[in-house]
């Protein structure tokens, strides 16, 4: 399949065909998976160029090996009471009689049935929403940490996760205003935790003197982020029986961290290429 891949000429195109074939080939064994996992990471890690502030070029296994800078850790907490939902409600449109409802209880279970005989979901998707149904409990995220890169994407679970009461632990760029809206959606209209990066040690700062230092870009400051999260998060968060705090659930909550990055510069390129080839 590599000497397939290298082969190619037309990547931009006909790059799912390679897909499929490398899913299929990760599929065949558990030692499969991780090998080609790792070789993706590897090759990222040893092929990615990073620039660092002062311009100079280093490989991005380097920049994450010798850049040591981090954020200070800034944390609010919400101050609405907790109001959760005590069931699973699920916004529903009848394709055929264009129906609209909102699914609940055993509406809803018996809707997962349907979706799992007619082989829109998986049988194991369909136990998993059925297991949240019967056990509303499970809606309590106040002791959950949940580590959202981009965290105003508009396709995020942050508006889910604040309604749930979770730790939200966000990262996106320092813009002023973003932050003020993320913070104070969830100061003034949640029983949420929001935890973020600060370019200053946070003191109990508010309004637009906490606003214009919060924030970082994922990839310009990638190494001071991976550092900030592998070092200060766990500390913030205080709940150390969550499985998010253990080392090899941070290592590879931090491996995808990287790979979203690569996606990102990726799609940063591509665009720089298409524009530079229209002008």
């Amino acid at each position: 399949m590599g000497a397939k891949i290298d082969l190619e000429k037309k990547w931009r195109h006909t790059y799912g065909k390679h897909l499929i074939e490398s899913v299929k080939l990760s599929a065949v064994s558990d030692a499969n998976a991780l090998k080609i996992a790792q070789g993706g990471l590897d090759y990222m890690y040893d092929a990615f160029d990073f620039t660092k502030q002062d311009g100079k070029v280093i490989k991005f296994k380097e920049a994450l090996q010798s850049m040591k800078g981090t954020y200070h850790t800034g944390t609010v907490s919400g101050h609405k009471p907790d109001a959760r939902a005590v069931e699973v409600a699920i916004p529903y449109k009848n394709f055929e009689t264009g129906e609209f409802s909102v699914l609940k209880g055993q509406g809803l279970i018996d809707q997962v049935n349907r979706w799992v005989d007619y082989g829109t979901i998986e049988a194991d998707c369909g136990e998993a929403l059925k297991d949240v149904v019967k056990n509303p409990g499970w809606l309590d995220m106040k002791e959950h940490v949940f580590v959202l890169l981009g965290a105003t994407s508009a396709m995020g679970p942050f508006q889910i996760l604040k309604g749930l009461g979770a730790h939200i632990v966000a990262v996106d760029l320092a813009q002023p205003r973003l932050w003020k809206r993320l913070i104070e959606e969830v100061q003034y209209n949640s029983h949420a935790t929001l935890s973020f990066p600060m370019a200053v040690p946070y003191t109990g700062q508010q309004g637009d003197e906490l606003y214009r230092h919060c924030g970082a870009d994922l990839v310009a400051n990638t190494p001071e982020i991976r550092n900030w999260l592998m070092s200060e998060i766990p500390i913030v968060a205080k709940v150390p029986r969550n499985p998010l705090f253990h080392a090899s659930s941070w290592s590879t909550c931090v491996h995808g961290f990287l790979i979203l990055v690569a996606k990102r510069v990726v799609n940063l390129t591509e665009r720089v290429v298409s524009r530079r080839a229209s002008t």
